[in-house]
């Protein structure tokens, strides 16, 4: 394989829910614009539509470097859909969420986005090295969270007043 095939094959796997795993060792004619290219197609942080949009339950193995079994290995696509996103909402370096990608979000999502960030409190996001790999960004130090009431209240408080809604009249 060689860099187009990776990116035909990225393509398909966009659209792709049923394979679960692919062994791409002894392609040496995949460079890293083709790894690029895979890593996109299972983990794509460019904005939370192009991150829904990606495939959530393949793993990729062979590589040079390796796209690790982080991306898609929970229990599940709608798991490891999450977790991504969670990954992406965590990736501020000021507070606990990175509020210029929820500008697109309807307000109809807010419940939905308020589950996620309380299913995950306290829990540092495990994708973090795959966001930074793409965007040089790191995730929030959700360590410090651990479970702290004060500190969950405040992510919370911050996730609300950072999200601008327009008017519900």
């Amino acid at each position: 394989m060689n860099d187009t095939a990776a990116a035909l094959l990225a393509n398909a796997l966009k659209s792709n829910t049923n394979l679960q795993e692919i062994d791409l060792e002894d392609n040496n004619g995949i460079t890293e614009v083709g790894r690029r290219v895979l890593l996109e197609s299972v983990f794509d942080v460019s904005s939370l539509n192009s991150c829904v949009a990606t495939n959530h339950s393949c793993q990729i193995h062979g590589l040079t470097p390796d796209i690790p079994e982080g991306i898609n290995e929970f229990n599940g696509p709608s798991v490891n859909r999450a977790m991504k996103i969670f990954t992406i909402l965590s990736a501020t370096e000021k507070g606990y969420f990175n509020m210029n990608c929820l500008g697109d979000v309807s307000y109809k999502l807010i419940p939905n986005v308020l589950r996620l960030a309380q299913e995950f409190r306290g829990r540092p996001p495990v994708l973090s090295d795959f966001y930074f790999e793409q965007t040089g960004q790191r995730s929030a130090d959700w360590n410090q969270l651990n479970g702290k009431p004060l500190l969950i209240i405040t992510s919370m408080f911050e996730l609300l007043r950072g999200w601008a809604v327009p008017s519900l009249s």
